[in-house]
């Protein structure tokens, strides 16, 4: 603890605190403020815990004697954050029948502790540059928008929970994301969660002058909702006349999904929720959930096509997700997570390749290197998918424009069309679905095991 703020604090508060520089027990209570931090985000929502984790969080890292020992606090206020945040991947390993269950609970401690840098580098940079005060608390708020950046594009990417994600919860809540942006909307929230902080001596607080900040936090969370109902009733609802969506999902466990004996059922499946109703007045467009077909040939394969063209109306348009296999530059055949899109003849409308992959889950990184360890199960399967060159905008006669995304792809703010394009609408296609209890919806692909 820095000696001028020591001699700030009467004796006895100051015993009272002495058990925080113990580190075992102040890195646990750092672990817990970002565990319970993750409850802020679906499927919870629980937004209050931030008033107290948040705050309690800077307190403490600012009381330490510089940058070094801020890096540390951070780091286990990280590690703890994502470990909880980061747990349904154990899940996920449950769904691959490929990867062996164990390997769940090492990659989720593994990916927490490497995420757990970016909330280190920034109580690290706060306690360098400022003292404890408004400052610190505006330094910190920027700070932590920055480190979303970098975590939402460095080594490719993995915006997983920004801040801003919290407000899923309420649409009006989430409208300012149209003049800040996804990392500007989290620097906002962060200042509203610290706020209580300002009623602390040493962060400008003491008597009626520390009530300021939190005032203006609530007056400011006021202004807040009500440009977002004010914009969501100015904003005209766009219909589209005498056009039907019918979304179809057939409920495929995921240890089933790639089982090559089971391929013509799933697609059956599909065929029959897809046709079980009578054909509405207008135009029918059906969407299929992402890799809907796991034939990879599918694409390729009259008799598939023809049976899509009974399926549909005339004038029907069938969008699906789709495992599909091409020859890359390298003249060597590779596998695409895409989107397609079939008219009533069965010929393609257009297509998207997926282009955000899921780390571990769609591509292994490193794949030579971890592939010597023998951990290349890690990826669940031997071999890699292809990635599409971008953002597109898909076009079909009578239909509004769209930007196709899959699954995992929607979680990257400012990713989502292509440049210098503003469809009307984004499509994402996904299997969504709870993985169990967990905080995550089970949108990433699971890739076939190349040896079943």
């Amino acid at each position: 603890m820095p000696e001028n703020l020591v001699e700030l604090q009467p004796d006895r508060y100051r015993r009272g605190l002495a058990w925080l520089q113990r580190r075992p027990l102040r890195w646990a209570l750092l672990f817990s403020l970002g565990a319970i931090s993750s409850f802020a985000f679906a499927p919870t929502f629980y937004l209050p815990v931030l008033l107290v984790t948040m705050p309690v969080f800077v307190w403490m890292f600012m009381r330490t004697a510089g940058p070094g020992a801020a890096f540390w606090d951070g780091w286990a206020f990280g590690f703890g954050f994502f470990s909880l945040g980061l747990r349904w991947i154990v899940q996920s390993f449950a769904n691959q029948p490929s990867v062996p269950d164990a390997m769940g609970p090492p990659a989720v401690l593994l990916l927490a502790l490497a995420m757990g840098l970016y909330p280190a580098l920034v109580a690290a940079f706060t306690r360098r540059v400022s003292v404890p005060g408004l400052t610190a608390m505006m330094v910190f708020a920027l700070a932590w928008a920055v480190a979303e950046w970098l975590r939402g594009h460095l080594f490719t990417g993995f915006p997983w929970n920004p801040v801003a994600a919290i407000w899923a919860v309420w649409t009006p809540m989430m409208q300012p994301l149209s003049l800040v942006g996804t990392y500007g909307l989290g620097f906002f929230t962060l200042l509203i969660a610290i706020s209580p902080l300002a009623l602390h001596p040493a962060y400008g607080g003491g008597g009626a002058r520390g009530w300021i900040w939190p005032a203006c936090a609530v007056l400011g969370l006021m202004i807040w909702g009500s440009y977002g109902l004010m914009r969501m009733n100015q904003t005209p609802l766009v219909r589209v006349p005498d056009v039907t969506v019918r979304l179809v999902q057939a409920n495929i466990p995921q240890k089933l999904k790639w089982d090559r004996s089971l391929r013509r059922d799933h697609f059956s499946d599909h065929l029959y929720l897809s046709d079980s109703l009578p054909d509405p007045d207008g135009r029918l467009i059906v969407l299929w959930p992402e890799t809907a077909i796991t034939d990879p040939f599918f694409d390729q394969k009259p008799g598939g096509r023809a049976i899509i063209s009974r399926m549909l109306p005339p004038d029907g348009v069938l969008i699906t997700g789709l495992l599909r296999a091409e020859t890359g530059l390298d003249g060597r055949p590779k596998a695409m997570n895409s989107v397609m899109a079939f008219d009533s003849f069965g010929q393609t409308l257009g297509q998207y390749d997926k282009h955000h992959l899921v780390p571990f889950g769609e591509y292994l990184p490193a794949r030579s290197v971890l592939s010597a360890l023998g951990l290349e199960k890690l990826a669940g399967g031997l071999y890699d998918l292809g990635s599409g060159s971008g953002p597109s905008t898909l076009q079909f006669a009578g239909l509004p424009s769209f930007s196709p995304l899959v699954c995992y792809e929607a979680i990257f703010p400012g990713a989502v069309v292509a440049p210098m394009e503003r469809p009307e609408m984004l499509v994402n296609l996904t299997n969504d679905a709870w993985f169990g209890l967990s905080i995550g919806l089970s949108t990433f692909c699971a890739k076939p095991d190349a040896g079943r």
